[in-house]
């Protein structure tokens, strides 16, 4: 299959700097690379990291072909910190696809899926989402949600609008 100018919008609200970044999202998109397809990458990086991002930028984006647009994840308060960071995100996505002619946006996690899932809906291209387990149910084992709690109801919602069907897949 011919890749070539298959241009793609990646999303992680996980930045490159985490060790999930480091440990799965950099090889991922450096396969993709290798196939031929022209990535553009959008995280959301930790304050704490910007002495990193020259030296990341530098030698092990630029160099593999991956088009790296940081952006700053927010942390308190937790809700309007998030819709911050989902808002700055939509814009900077917004842009890179108008700007780029972009067709495919995939995201990585439920954070990262909102942000890709309003821009298909205005912009009418086609989002994968990437979810790497089960997260409402982790965090109700967990304790930190319940059932009947507005984000768990909220992210089963979202599951729902990105076409997850646990007992067939994804579409």
């Amino acid at each position: 299959m011919d890749f070539k100018n298959i241009k793609v919008l990646y999303i992680s609200y996980d930045g490159i700097f985490d060790p999930v970044g480091q440990s799965q999202i950099i090889p991922y998109l450096r396969g993709l690379v290798k196939k031929g397809i022209d990535i553009f990458l959008i995280s959301f990086e930790k304050a704490n990291q910007k002495r990193k991002k020259s030296f990341f930028y530098n030698h092990l984006l630029v160099n593999k072909d991956i088009r790296w647009f940081p952006l700053i994840y927010h942390k308190k308060p937790i809700i309007p910190a998030t819709l911050f960071d989902i808002f700055h995100g939509v814009l900077k996505g917004w842009i890179l696809v108008k700007k780029n002619k972009i067709k495919t946006i995939h995201a990585r996690g439920y954070i990262a899926g909102i942000i890709a899932w309003i821009l298909k809906i205005f912009n009418n291209i086609k989002f994968i989402f990437d979810m790497r387990g089960f997260w409402p149910e982790e965090k109700v084992d967990s304790g930190a949600w319940t059932k009947k709690g507005l984000l768990y109801r909220l992210t089963k919602y979202l599951e729902e609008k990105y076409g997850i069907d646990y007992e067939q897949g994804t579409d």
